[in-house]
């Protein structure tokens, strides 16, 4: 027996580090800074909580309770919305995404000639290393800038809210552009993309509300969720007929090899698409904020309806979603303020958050039988929403799934359902199938007796 207890504790032993490992990192609180320590013992600075309302000028430690500063993680400095001039420590190394991304008054940048990670030309912060552009500072008024020849990648949100911006220039050697690098910059009209470009991130180019052409190279080879969401005046994509990885028909964007349509220009006033026969996948936030479109025709070798496919597609009354159809992502069809009534396929078997948030005009819905969970606000604000059917196979429904649904009078579940549950533990209406059947025409035998 003995030996058996020692047994079940050195195997606690063992896996008790594996456990550890698996955990968030501690948050520790010095001075006026939020860290984390990285697996060498240095510290990550994740977060100001000084006063900002009047902070114009921070020099960033050099060490944090006696552990070296070596990284700035993503967005960390996100608070100093007043910060003008920053300085970097010698002992940075690292830097997540760009940390300086929503200090929109940043004019300078202060790194020490001889730093042995970072350097500033002309006021823009580059990583040495990795010859990667961080941060062009959002406060500089050019309305033209050229990255400098050498540079191989464009950073997450390195030019983000840059409103001064017209016109940008990619040296050849650019080979990555990575997710959000230009969102929001409203005033940039156009972009010379490098030849050498192989790599545009999720949502690269997101709200460049003055973007009206783009020519994409021959050489690019991954795309990420559409980069050219909610780019109003976006015209023409241009792409060349014989491109290895893209294609264009009727204006919109394609992947050939994965068969996925990636973006719909939100520019176009048409009423009505039909998606070609042929495709598998609609990309992740591929029609966001299509206003214009009120119909739109899925054919049978879609598959896959990636997360915010449609949402805001503000219109859009009717889509008729194939059978095919095994997986539609988180947010799919948010604030479709139009759509009064949808058919699930059988086939899918998650409803996920948000899925149908703020679809005010939906008013009824049944869930498919295969479904086995519903996520966090997938029904949430649905105004006009009146009757819902939940199918014992859910076994999981998340938090507010049916938060502000102020016409719901029925949701109808079957009894002794984790739904049944659900319903009441929430205080929403419970309804249950055939509550009356014992009194119809095509009753059972048993009750014969009532139709004589």
């Amino acid at each position: 027996m003995k030996k058996m207890w020692l047994l079940v504790v050195l195997m606690f032993c063992f896996a008790l580090p594996c456990a550890i490992a698996e955990e968030a990192p501690t948050k520790y609180t010095s001075g006026c800074y939020k860290y984390v320590l990285l697996e060498d013992g240095t510290a990550e600075i994740t977060g100001y909580v000084g006063d900002t309302k009047l902070l114009a000028k921070l020099e960033l430690p050099s060490q944090l309770d006696g552990h070296p500063v070596t990284s700035l993680g993503n967005y960390s400095l996100a608070a100093c919305s007043k910060l003008r001039i920053v300085t970097l420590p010698d002992s940075l190394v690292t830097m997540g995404k760009n940390p300086f991304a929503y200090c929109k008054e940043l004019r300078e940048i202060k790194v020490a000639p001889d730093h042995p990670a970072f350097a500033t030309i002309d006021g823009v912060l580059f990583h040495k290393g990795d010859k990667k552009l961080i941060c062009y500072p959002h406060s500089f008024t050019d309305t033209e800038y050229a990255v400098p020849k050498g540079i191989l990648s464009i950073g997450d949100s390195a030019f983000l809210n840059c409103g001064s911006l017209k016109s940008i220039t990619l040296p050849d050697t650019v080979t990555t552009i990575e997710s959000s690098a230009f969102n929001t910059c409203h005033n940039m009209t156009s972009i010379r993309l490098s030849k050498g470009l192989t790599t545009i991130g999720d949502r690269a180019l997101y709200n460049c509300l003055s973007l009206t052409y783009i020519s994409l190279p021959d050489s690019l080879v991954t795309m990420g969720s559409n980069p050219f969401e909610r780019c109003t005046k976006l015209v023409d994509i241009i792409v060349s007929p014989d491109h290895p990885v893209f294609a264009m028909i009727d204006d919109v964007l394609f992947h050939k090899a994965d068969k996925k349509l990636i973006c719909y220009p939100c520019v176009s006033t048409a009423a009505e698409y039909t998606v070609p026969e042929g495709i598998l996948t609609i990309g992740d936030h591929a029609f966001t904020f299509c206003t214009k479109l009120e119909r739109i025709t899925l054919p049978d070798t879609v598959t896959t309806i990636g997360q915010s496919a449609f949402s805001e597609c503000g219109r859009l009354a009717s889509i008729v979603i194939p059978q095919s159809v095994t997986s539609i992502g988180d947010s799919a069809f948010s604030s479709c303020d139009e759509l009064i009534s949808i058919t699930l396929p059988g086939s899918i078997t998650r409803i996920g958050d948000d899925t149908f948030n703020s679809c005010e005009g939906l008013a009824s819905i049944i869930i498919p039988d295969r479904v086995t969970s519903i996520g966090e606000r997938a029904f949430a604000r649905c105004s006009s929403l009146t009757n819902v059917t939940i199918p014992d196979s859910v076994t999981a429904i998340g938090m507010n799934a049916f938060f502000n649904c102020g016409s719901l009078k029925t949701i109808t579940v079957p009894y002794d359902s984790y739904a049944e549950q659900y319903c009441k533990d929430n205080k929403l209406p419970v309804a249950y199938p055939d509550a009356a059947d014992w009194l119809s025409d095509d009753s059972s035998d048993a009750n014969d007796w009532l139709l004589n």
